[in-house]
């Protein structure tokens, strides 16, 4: 015998996300802030390369993160799942955020051929790899909870 399922009539039903698939909604921007560090790293190693030529490779990268970045925040700020607080939405919004945009200063220096420009990259891959662990580290505690 099937079970039944039950019938509501004139309602409709909406499921909400569980814990686990809200916390899915990140990753996409924190690991591609990751990927976009170990692109330019690599790219950084291409010998010969003008530093404004490297420039253009950063913010068409950062261009590319900055639209997953927009994708991943509207997710998170479209949230309506009862009991989900939007009081971290700022926090998990900045977490990835913030590794494009100090790409975007080092992009920005090294199209004018500043080596300081460089660094700036260097930096924003270093926070884009703190950002990444910081996330995977809370994902862990939230699926284990």
């Amino acid at each position: 015998m099937s079970p039944r399922r039950p019938r509501y009539r004139g309602t409709t039903l909406k499921r909400h996300k569980p814990r686990q698939e809200r916390q899915r909604e990140q990753p996409p921007a924190s690991i591609s802030a990751l990927i976009l560090g170990v692109v330019l790293s690599c790219a950084a190693l291409i010998p010969g390369q003008e530093l404004w030529g490297f420039g253009v490779v950063v913010l068409l990268g950062t261009l590319a993160g900055g639209v997953i970045a927009f994708l991943a925040a509207r997710a998170i700020l479209g949230d309506d799942t009862p009991g989900h607080p939007h009081r971290w939405d700022t926090q998990h919004i900045a977490s990835f955020v913030f590794p494009l945009v100090i790409y975007a200063v080092g992009g920005v220096l090294t199209v004018q051929s500043l080596p300081a420009g460089l660094v700036i990259v260097a930096f924003g891959t270093i926070i884009a790899l703190i950002g990444a662990v910081v996330f995977s580290w809370v994902a862990l505690v939230e699926i284990l909870r």
